[in-house]
């Protein structure tokens, strides 16, 4: 998957952090908070994880990585939704919430793909639910029709790095298309 190129960055720093204390509480900073969540995820508490991003969510919602929260929570989500049969349909539900929350926070950029990972997280959602195929892969389909105007031009330059936007675009129409075809084969109207 493509990594919006300002996670990176934020992905980088977290694996350099160190974590501010030990325990159940939420560290303050937010990389030092993604660090523990993605700790507790890797070693299979997905409950805690999803609780220790949330926490430190709700102390900070209008912090401007509250988009990035929404997101790894989303797929803290849907995470749970594939290892736990008996609450599936509600972890997708959730993972569906925040990936929406992440859109509503988050502030798109000239050049931007974050449409496009949603996408791909609404896509997870319809593969694993039993009954929300067709909202959840319609869902996605949007998401890859709006990420175009964000992808347009030869390339992107962040943080030192040249991104060709052509490969971009070539991985949305993929995801366009291959989700097209599960809506159609799921007999969605």
């Amino acid at each position: 998957m493509l990594l919006h190129p300002g996670r990176g960055l934020l992905i980088c720093l977290i694996v350099l952090s160190s974590l501010s204390g030990c325990g159940g509480d939420t560290p303050q900073r937010a990389n030092n908070t993604l660090n523990l969540a993605t700790k507790y995820a890797g070693q299979g508490n997905l409950d805690r994880a999803i609780k220790t991003a949330s926490d430190w969510l709700k102390k900070h919602p209008n912090d401007e990585s509250a988009g990035l929260f929404c997101f790894e929570i989303a797929m803290f989500y849907l995470q749970k939704a594939s290892k736990d049969d008996a609450h599936r349909e509600e972890s997708l539900q959730n993972a569906v919430d925040y990936f929406e929350k992440d859109l509503a926070a988050h502030r798109s950029a000239q050049v931007d793909i974050e449409r496009y990972e949603v996408g791909r997280g609404l896509e997870a959602a319809g593969d694993l639910t039993g009954k929300n195929k067709c909202l959840y892969y319609t869902h996605a389909i949007e998401e890859f029709r709006d990420e175009a105007p964000f992808i347009l031009g030869e390339s992107y330059t962040a943080y030192g790095k040249t991104i060709s936007l052509a490969a971009v675009r070539q991985e949305n129409e993929k995801a366009l298309d291959r989700v097209k075809a599960k809506l159609t084969q799921a007999a969605c109207k």
